[in-house]
């Protein structure tokens, strides 16, 4: 380090504690701990998703209620002068959504823009508050680390309890272990997030904590080992990295503690994964680990990764939508239409092929972005990540002590591992990964608009114009959190009714969740594609038809929705326009067995026994007697055409 820079860490105050900061009730730290306490842990089995509207309610539900207090009741003021960097980062929020709603009102579906804007505002609120209670509360963020740090202890046991089959084995989710997360690779990550606040807490806490800071490192660092999830893993070792570079080049008074830290933790991982693999008497664990590590390795050499589907498939999307991107390049198709328009751009080496899945995002935060909202958009979003880093290199060169200078390095360490992890993965969707990205984010700002309001920056009232737009778009998207609820719930009760066969109450819950704010929920399947099941199943056909049409105007690239449409025409004995509608939906997923089986019937009772014949070719009819059937009467009525023609 030079003689300047060793200067400038002998010129450090020497602690942020020594700052006075307001408490109880009029504590904004205390505000926001049972926020990352309790918004994690929400999940309601009501829902499509049943982790993302829950949380989004509770997030806005809070921001109104902290508004009210702080800004309404109690008039707490900003500084008078806001750093150049904080209101352009702020500036270039406000100006993506702008676009967004401009590349929204031009899209296929406008609806799925309502949430991706409203809530994009309610991060910038958030962000907002953060970034205010850590200039006015620097020694609170040792209190909220220790209720994050908390937080990964629950997460971290739920998810290993439930990989060990012990407990909280009803929770929703998927492949085992998801914790609260409903999803196994979203557990990892929000695990990996979790990791700074951890440190933080082991780095600066009394002995006592630092002991729980330890159990809580270890379970964590177990849970991103059992998630299996290669993100989390690379974002994990780019954690450790980025922070012992800063911290070896930043500061001397840490870097030989935090060298040996480093090397330990990486120590302690190499230990804990040899024991859970030694504990895993299947085999399942040690196979599934060889795997994704052979994967990473021949991906940093440049080698193809034959035997991994996963990967290949996830190249395959990424081809697709970069397809997508050369033909929208500058406003997108719009905020959540690339689930709705990315299917027709092909289906080979995904899962869409078979009708039976279809798709939900790119798992690259990157693509999806400029996807949707084209190259300006993406300029604009993650112009803003570019300048957080900006403001975190601006705050650690000039810090004002050794404590403002780790959290903000183990804040830039967070934001890194956030956009290691957005490669691969769609962190930014979630409620909970946002709220520790926002978190990281608020305590760069606030660090530098601290710094900035020791000296001659004075308050000043928060200007009334803002406290009323931040009020209504509070609102706003609490009245989009309850609609979606409301959709999801009815949606999952006409689903139930359908499989029940009780074909009038599936009209009745879908006439109750009818709305123009959403529309279709999150696989992109609108409530008119089960009423329109139901109305065909009470042969009420025009009014079948209509519900698959409005099902179409959502959705064209749906391929299930095409195999409805030929059931009904089918059903009304109109055999060439289900002919037609088939057709379609095989375009969509070449390899949708229900539509080929659906194909043949028709061209069977259109006399066109030999295309009936080449569809069930494309099926295996073995295991059904009636498609033997049919494909053996079919052979022998071609046998008798040709008889008849000579």
């Amino acid at each position: 380090m030079s003689k300047k820079a060793k200067n400038k860490q002998e010129n450090r105050s020497p602690k942020i504690s020594q700052i006075q900061v307001p408490t109880g009730m009029n504590s904004m730290i205390n505000w926001i701990i049972p926020l990352v306490l309790i918004l994690p842990v929400l999940f309601s089995r009501e829902e499509r998703d049943t982790v993302l509207t829950i949380r989004y309610i509770f997030l806005g539900c809070f921001l109104l209620l902290f508004l009210i207090y702080f800004y309404l009741l109690k008039k707490t003021a900003g500084v008078s002068s806001y750093p150049s960097v904080i209101k352009l980062i702020f500036g270039l929020g406000i100006s993506f959504t702008l676009w967004g709603i401009i590349s929204m009102i031009t899209s296929q579906n406008v609806a799925p823009g309502y949430f991706d804007m409203g809530r994009y505002l309610l991060n910038l609120i958030f962000l907002f508050i953060i970034m205010e209670a850590v200039r006015q509360e620097p020694t609170g963020l040792l209190k909220l680390c220790k209720a994050l740090l908390i937080g990964s202890i629950i997460q971290s046991f739920v998810g290993i309890l439930q990989y060990y089959q012990i407990a909280f084995t009803d929770l929703p989710g998927n492949s085992v272990p998801y914790g609260l997360m409903a999803n196994r690779n979203l557990f990892g990550s929000a695990q990996v997030l979790l990791l700074p606040f951890v440190i933080f807490v082991l780095y600066k806490a009394e002995k006592k904590w630092k002991y729980i800071a330890t159990i809580a490192l270890m379970a964590v660092i177990i849970s991103i080992v059992l998630s299996q999830t290669r993100a989390s893993w690379i974002a994990t070792v780019c954690l450790f990295v980025t922070s012992l570079i800063l911290v070896l080049f930043y500061s001397d008074t840490n870097k030989k503690k935090w060298a040996v830290f480093t090397g330990g933790a990486f120590v302690l991982l190499i230990l804990l994964g040899i024991l859970l693999i030694s504990l895993d008497k299947e085999g399942t664990l040690t196979n599934s680990v060889t795997v994704r590590l052979t994967s990473i390795k021949q991906l940093i050499q440049g080698k193809s990764v034959e035997k991994e589907v996963n990967i290949n498939s996830r190249f395959a999307i990424w081809k697709k939508t970069n397809k997508l991107i050369a033909k929208y390049p500058v406003k997108g198709v719009g905020p959540g239409n690339w689930k709705t328009t990315i299917q027709s751009y092909g289906t080979e080496n995904t899962g869409w092929a078979s009708g039976t899945t279809i798709p939900d995002r790119p798992h690259n935060v990157y693509l999806l972005l400029t996807a949707e909202t084209g190259f300006i958009g993406a300029f604009l979003y993650f112009g803003v990540w570019i300048l957080l880093f900006f403001a975190a290199f601006k705050v650690i060169v000039k810090s004002k002590g050794e404590d403002q200078l780790i959290v903000n390095i183990l804040a830039i360490s967070g934001l890194a591992a956030f956009v290691i992890d957005s490669m691969f993965s769609f962190p930014n969707e979630r409620i909970e990964h946002s709220l520790y990205f926002l978190l990281f984010a608020g305590i760069i700002l606030g660090s530098n608009l601290s710094n900035v309001s020791q000296g001659n920056n004075s308050e000043k009232p928060i200007n009334k114009y803002f406290k009323i737009a931040a009020l209504l778009v509070i609102l706003f998207n609490i009245f989009l959190g309850v609609t979606k609820h409301n959709f999801e719930n009815h949606l999952n009760r006409a689903n139930y009714f359908k499989n029940e066969k009780q074909y009038q109450f599936v009209i009745d819950e879908v006439e109750l969740a009818k709305n123009n704010w959403v529309t279709t929920d999150n696989e992109s399947k609108s409530l008119e594609l089960y009423s329109s099941i139901a109305y065909k199943e009470l042969k009420m056909y025009d009014k079948a038809i209509e519900e698959i049409n409005i099902a179409l105007q959502y959705n064209p690239s749906n391929p299930m929705i095409y195999n409805n449409l030929g059931t009904i025409y089918t059903d009304m004995n109109q055999y060439e326009k289900a002919i037609e509608a088939y057709k379609k939906s095989i375009k969509l997923a070449p390899e949708f067995e229900v539509a080929y089986k659906n194909l043949a019937y028709n061209y069977f009772v259109t006399n066109q026994y030999q295309f009936c014949i080449d569809a069930l070719a494309k099926v295996n009819a073995k295991d059904d007697n009636n498609l033997v059937g049919l494909l053996n009467e079919a052979k022998i009525r071609v046998v008798n055409q040709k008889s008849s023609l000579k």
